[in-house]
């Protein structure tokens, strides 16, 4: 059966809020020097920690049994990842040039898709796998925090000639 969530999160805030029917269900929350995040939803609290430079990847374990539940590698330009758990391999990649579309879909056709900018938007998803719901925003947040660190590195360098 098909859910839609929604998400929001404040501007210059650290924490996205999920919903569905209204409710909240959900958070994540980020954390700004490491870069990684703790996501809580359906009684469940997942740790996102990211390891490497140049084949970054993040690691999700479930906080109350240490258990590594996925992890989380991406590609070159950060507009592509692969997320591999137990059960499944899902691709994770940005629709649109704007990075305002994106979605999480494997082999057999389970398909999680995002829409949404900076501050709220939209989840369709026919899984219950709480888990791959976070992820897959965790991934998009990653993607907008890397976006918008090279976009003030170029303008520092540029501004600087």
């Amino acid at each position: 059966m098909r859910k839609e969530y929604s998400w929001e999160k404040n501007f210059f805030g650290t924490t996205t809020y999920l919903y569905h029917g209204g409710a909240r269900v959900g958070n994540l929350v980020a954390k700004s020097f490491s870069g990684g995040a703790v996501g809580e939803m359906g009684g469940k609290v997942y740790e996102f920690r990211n390891s490497g430079i140049l084949n970054l990847k993040t690691e999700v374990t479930e906080k109350a049994t240490g258990k590594l539940v996925a992890t989380i590698r991406y590609n070159s330009f950060q507009t592509r990842a692969t997320i591999d758990t137990d059960e499944r391999r899902l691709l994770w990649k940005s629709k649109n040039l704007l990075g305002s579309k994106w979605e999480m879909e494997n082999s057999r056709g389970e398909r999680i898709t995002y829409k949404g900018y900076n501050q709220k938007g939209v989840i369709e998803t026919e899984t219950d796998n709480e888990m791959l719901l976070l992820t897959g925003l965790f991934a998009r947040n990653y993607y907008w925090q890397s976006a918008f660190s090279m976009a003030a590195i170029f303008f520092l360098v540029f501004t600087r000639f």
